[in-house]
């Protein structure tokens, strides 16, 4: 967690938030009460410590309202959270939240690109009974698919409870809450779907280009067969 100004307040207690920024390891960045131009030079610098930055990054935007007077410890509105206290926990928490909903919302439209990708090759095969992708992309079309689906997993840590909703139940109150808010098992298991649709397409492909090579060998076999059964007749002949 960066702290972007000076906090008079103890490290547990941001009633005043102040300016800050989360930075995750699988690529999501989140800032709170950053100007427009700040987020964008926020981001500037990120991208100098990423060996692949995305191309194309997508946002969200959430708000937190703190009402020390709410009965309840927090409490969830259309667009936000209200809070009766924003703390270190509170920050940790939401944030992850924040952080893991975009990551997935970045593999979603991949998997709705190569989604559109096998549908149009399978009218191409479907209306001319040919299969053209090489077996080059068609491999590296796999490894994407099989690094996605454990990135989602492992590095986004979407099946992981927060250790801090973990240890604590208000937290962990807020953390389901906004995972539900969020919709993230429902996405998950969607995305889970469509990847499992996508792996069984490319394994069909890729089981048309074992048969092509085992076509070829068979030819092979064939073509050496009969070039061997001519030189035997041709040396009968001769004889």
């Amino acid at each position: 967690i960066i702290l972007l100004s000076a906090l008079d307040q103890t490290p547990n207690d941001l009633s005043d938030p102040g300016r800050y920024v989360v930075v995750y390891p699988y690529g999501s960045v989140v800032c709170c009460n950053l100007s427009h131009q700040e987020v964008d030079e926020t981001l500037e610098i990120a991208r100098h410590y990423t060996t692949k930055p995305f191309k194309n990054a997508q946002a969200d935007d959430y708000r937190i309202h703190v009402q020390p007077s709410l009965k309840e410890w927090s409490m969830f509105s259309g667009d936000g959270i209200v809070l009766q206290r924003f703390d270190v926990n509170n920050l940790r928490v939401i944030s992850s939240v924040l952080g893991q909903t975009v990551a997935l919302y970045h593999y979603e439209l991949q998997v709705h690109a190569m989604l559109d990708s096998f549908s149009n090759l399978n009218k191409q095969t479907e209306s001319t009974g040919k299969f053209t992708m090489g077996k080059g992309e068609l491999f590296s079309l796999v490894a994407r698919l099989n690094s996605m689906n454990v990135n989602v997993i492992t590095k986004v840590g979407l099946l992981k409870r927060s250790d801090t909703a973990w240890n604590q139940a208000r937290y962990g109150q807020v953390w389901e809450g906004m995972r539900n808010d969020f919709e993230m098992e429902q996405r998950f298991e969607a995305l889970s779907y469509k990847l499992d649709l996508l792996i069984t397409q490319a394994k069909f492909y890729m089981e048309i280009q074992q048969n092509r090579k085992s076509d070829a060998l068979e030819w092979i076999i064939i073509i050496l067969i009969s070039a061997e059964i001519c030189v035997s007749l041709l040396d009968m002949c001769t004889r």
